[in-house]
């Protein structure tokens, strides 16, 4: 063992690196978590931060795609580098141009933040804006695409930090602004989202949310520190980006965007780029390979080039295969309801896989309420879901011709053949297949009803009707739970086999998701993520569940049936299912 050190004996001195960085809030926050990653990695390390002033920080008025010279945020950070002046630098990699000096190296890059743009305002939804409303933004790439999703929205531009946009907000100047979420959650402001757009909405711009430190190409002892803080995951991921930039040619002057995320053994792959001006969009044709000039590890990338394709534009191919692999949808209905939905996405052009998530089973209380139940106690039957049928056909003839001697009232017509076939008669289906269509639509006065009418609702414990907004039209309900639907026992199995092979799942109820979130909860907790796949409702039932799951991304059939939840699946999947 060493002696201690005597007293006046000197310590052994620390090495020192000296890192450069933007003096923004969101630059020193970025470089304060990279020295402290560096120095836990390196413990006899000190790492001094340089405040750097670029540029894009001394210019604040020129809009950025208007800048002369690319990498305003960049070169005097580069310059401190080669001119010795600094060790390191890290940068927001978005922010670096194609054309490296080829004296520096970017040498590591830390795991990515999360990569979305997301909106802020005063509660309003980006989708729920009023007609000529302003956004600020001074992105050509997000007035492209946000753009082609409101073209009845003003997208005026916008610079500054944090507060600076927001305080637009306060003051009435904008309605919203669009901005990183990457930026947000490292600054500790991610309350302050409203809305984060999904991937289908707007794609990231090229290496948005991931930082590269960047050191000179010769001094190895720096790239070994820096190297410990690389994400490999990242590094393959924001390296396929920059290599189509570099493909297709492009910077802030040209709207485009690109972005490359882990799934499954490889990655996706989604890029578009277009018009500012129109918000026309196309997917530019390209031949990219994970593997380059450095190999991160080679993982295999399945093509899903162009978030928004236009016709006769071409996919973009990965690795040398112009093949894009069909997009997998999970169908969640009852194996009694699956088929049909199984047939229409096949036919549609998606690989379908079905997990049933719901288990549909009497209530004994339930059916024992019901036969003791005299049929002058209610004038019709109230069907909310055609889930009842499917039990109906399993059960004895007693019951079923006791009903059938009543009409029938139904909130959706998907369910009237199967009325029919046992017998009954229907006696209203309103034109729109919703609870507030059946309350618009039912008729003042009803034949056979003394003093207004009464309804059974035949429902499942989950679905059971308020009977208020009933009773303003006249009607008195009685909901009767006569089924119960529950999480099958082989859901989770089920769910793990197909799940990484899943781009989207359909819900057509809300138990539906509850389920999941029983059977697999670490599934659960990935929709909506960019990791995970995309979640479809078949209506408002479906929509609250997954709100109440915390599942901020999903979309909602336009129509509670097959064909709406197929549609409501995104215009870049519907590109890869049908090969155009």
């Amino acid at each position: 063992m060493a002696p201690p050190n005597t007293p006046g004996e000197k310590k052994p001195k620390k090495e020192k690196l000296i890192l450069g960085s933007r003096g923004s809030a969101l630059a020193l926050a970025q470089a304060t978590e990279v020295k402290h990653d560096v120095e836990t990695a390196h413990p006899g390390l000190e790492v001094q931060l340089e405040i750097i002033k670029t540029s894009g920080d001394t210019d604040q008025a020129t809009r950025l795609d208007a800048f002369p010279v690319f990498g305003v945020f960049v070169k005097e950070i580069q310059a401190a580098l080669l001119d010795k002046r600094i060790d390191a630098a890290v940068h927001s990699l978005k922010d670096v141009p194609e054309d490296e000096p080829e004296a520096l190296s970017l040498t590591a890059f830390p795991e990515r933040e999360d990569a979305r743009d997301v909106f802020l305002s005063k509660g309003v939804r980006f989708s729920d804006l009023p007609k000529g409303a302003k956004v600020g933004t001074g992105s050509p790439r997000r007035i492209m695409q946000l753009r082609a999703l409101r073209p009845d929205l003003e997208f005026v531009s916008i610079r500054g930090n944090v507060e600076t946009r927001v305080g637009k907000i306060e003051r009435g100047e904008v309605a919203g602004v669009v901005l990183a979420a990457a930026g947000l959650k490292r600054l500790g402001k991610a309350s302050l989202i409203t809305h984060s757009f999904s991937f289908s909405e707007s794609i990231p711009a090229i290496g948005q949310a991931a930082l590269a430190l960047e050191c000179r190409a010769e001094d190895a002892k720096i790239r070994k520190w820096l190297s410990a803080l690389e994400d490999t995951l990242t590094a393959d991921a924001v390296l396929l980006e920059r290599r189509f930039m570099k493909a297709v040619g492009g910077g802030c002057r040209v709207p485009m965007a690109a972005h490359a995320y882990p799934y499954g053994s490889g990655f996706r792959f989604l890029a578009v780029m277009g018009d500012a001006t129109s918000g026309k969009t196309c997917a530019p044709g390209a031949r990219l390979r994970t593997r380059g000039s450095r190999s991160r590890g080679g993982r295999h990338c399945r093509g899903n080039s162009g978030g928004m394709p236009c016709a006769g534009n071409s996919n973009t191919a990965m690795n040398g295969d112009p093949k894009i692999s069909v997009p997998g949808i999970l169908n969640t209905r009852p194996r009694e309801q699956a088929a049909e939905l199984n047939q229409q996405l096949r036919e549609a052009g998606y690989k379908s896989y079905h997990v049933p998530l719901v288990e549909l089973v009497f209530l004994p209380e339930g059916l024992n309420e019901l036969s003791k139940l005299s049929r002058e106690e209610y004038d019709g039957i109230l069907l909310s879901s055609p889930n009842l049928m499917l039990l109906l056909k399993k059960t004895g003839s007693a019951l079923v011709q006791t009903l059938v001697l009543k009409p029938w009232y139904l909130i959706s017509s998907r369910a009237r053949p199967q009325v029919e076939a046992l017998g009954a008669k229907v006696a209203f289906v309103p034109r729109k297949a919703s609870l507030e269509g059946f309350l618009e639509e039912l008729p003042p006065s009803f034949p056979g009803a003394k003093t207004g009418l009464r309804l059974l609702h035949l429902c499942s414990s989950a679905t059971r009707l308020d009977p208020k907004p009933f009773l303003t039209r006249g009607v008195a309900i009685r909901n009767l739970a006569v089924y119960a639907p529950r999480c099958p026992k082989d859901a989770a199995t089920g769910l793990r086999a197909v799940w990484p092979h899943v781009q989207a799942v359909l819900f057509a109820s809300g138990s539906a998701v509850h389920n999941l979130f029983i059977a697999a909860p670490e599934l659960g907790a990935a929709l909506g993520t960019p990791q995970g796949p995309l979640s479809i409702s078949i209506g408002p039932s479906a929509s609250a569940a997954l709100k109440e799951a915390g599942v901020q991304n999903f979309r909602q059939a336009d129509t509670a049936d097959n064909a709406g939840l197929i549609a409501a699946l995104p215009v870049e999947m519907q590109h890869l299912a049908k090969g155009t």
